[in-house]
């Protein structure tokens, strides 16, 4: 079992595994851009494979790529390499990903919204999702 740490952006962080001890890190540039990513020494012969990226999106090792259920988004860019499937329903700019990366999301690729104010089957997740600047849990525990 591991457990995802990500930022205030979505993007994982870390995987920890059930001990605490990390398994997997990375640091990203603001609209997802890979600076590095460290695997831990395991016992295994293969490092914990880790494929998902900037908010959700799954890596594609062979393009460099992130996969967004309907299109891919291309992080040294910051925009999707292909036109809005939806077309001008999902905004002006049919390759846009969002406005702005700490507070709007385009899970599927489909069309940007406000981290707020997501919408999901008719019901707003406002309250359910929370954003906090306290440390993860396991950097508070180790302090006490």
């Amino acid at each position: 079992v591991h457990w995802y740490h990500n930022d205030v952006a979505g993007m994982p962080r870390e995987l920890t595994s059930g001990d605490g001890s990390v398994a997997w890190r990375a640091e990203y540039r603001a609209w997802g851009n890979t600076v590095r990513v460290e695997h831990a020494q395991t016992r295994h012969a293969e490092p914990v494979h880790q494929p998902l990226r900037y908010q959700g999106q799954y890596y594609d090792a062979e393009t460099g790529l992130h996969y967004n259920q309907f299109r891919y988004y291309d992080p040294n860019a910051g925009r999707f390499i292909s036109q809005d499937p939806i077309g001008l329903a999902g905004g002006l700019n049919l390759y846009q990903y969002a406005p702005n990366p700490l507070s709007w999301v385009d899970p599927l690729g489909l069309s940007a919204a406000h981290r707020g104010r997501i919408q999901a089957q008719g019901m707003s997740l406002e309250e359910s999702v929370s954003w906090s600047q306290e440390p993860p849990l396991r950097q508070r525990m180790l302090r006490k």
